[in-house]
């Protein structure tokens, strides 16, 4: 193994498919991203307190920080932004 792949970051797996961390889908520290609760199904707002690593994001919420699992997140969609003139 060269070291130039010892050193690269390596991809996450989903369900479908295998994803590149250089993907749009990878998240970044300061991402806005909405957390669903598997017990109860509740949606929260939370921002990612790091990048995505290993399958896991730690989130923060109400200056608590935690660990969660990528597949329980999802990024809010940033409005486009207005034309100027």
């Amino acid at each position: 193994m060269a070291i130039s792949d010892a050193t690269a970051p390596r991809p996450r797996r989903t369900s479908e498919h295998v994803i590149a961390p250089q993907s749009r889908n990878y998240i970044r520290k300061g991402d806005r991203l909405i957390w669903t609760d598997p017990r109860s199904g509740t949606e929260i707002k939370v921002t990612a307190a790091a990048g995505e690593s290993d399958g896991l994001v730690v989130v923060k919420q109400n200056g608590t920080l935690l660990p969660c699992p990528v597949d329980q997140v999802r990024r809010i969609k940033r409005a486009a932004a207005a034309g100027r003139k």
